[in-house]
């Protein structure tokens, strides 16, 4: 699976050269899971007889991502694509049958320290867990 954003927070000073503001990039990510789950958005009424009407509006295609375990330069990469799309700014994701517009839902995102080695820093796995709609 890919995903192409544009940097705009935490920018990745791992890789070299180090990421730049207002850049398009794009990533391969692994993920331990990713459920698709589409709500559909509907206006319902009820009358004082108890007779209902629905109005369907539209449905949402809601994902939720968990990643595997990450380190280096891709544990900057998430922080830094998950920082960038944070405030509702459009990313492109692609599970394998094309990119599709996408934004966050979910009110910031998980960080889990998954294995601490030694005394815990840059060697350290995390994995990250968010959820997305798709436009």
């Amino acid at each position: 699976m890919q995903i192409r954003y544009t940097a705009k927070r935490s920018l990745n000073t791992v890789d070299s050269p180090a990421h730049a503001a207002a850049t398009e990039y794009t990533m391969t990510v692994y993920l331990k899971s990713c459920d698709r789950q589409r709500k559909p958005v509907r206006n319902t009424v009820t009358s004082l007889s108890g007779v209902e009407q629905s109005t369907y509006l539209r449905a949402d295609a809601i994902r939720k991502c968990k990643t595997v375990p990450v380190t280096g330069s891709d544990l900057a990469n998430f922080r830094e694509f998950l920082d960038s799309v944070e405030d509702g700014t459009q990313f492109e994701f692609d599970d394998g049958s094309g990119f599709v517009d996408c934004y966050m839902v979910s009110k910031g995102y998980s960080e889990k320290r998954d294995v601490m080695r030694g005394g815990g820093g840059s060697d350290d796995y995390f994995s990250f867990g968010w959820t997305h709609r798709e436009v």
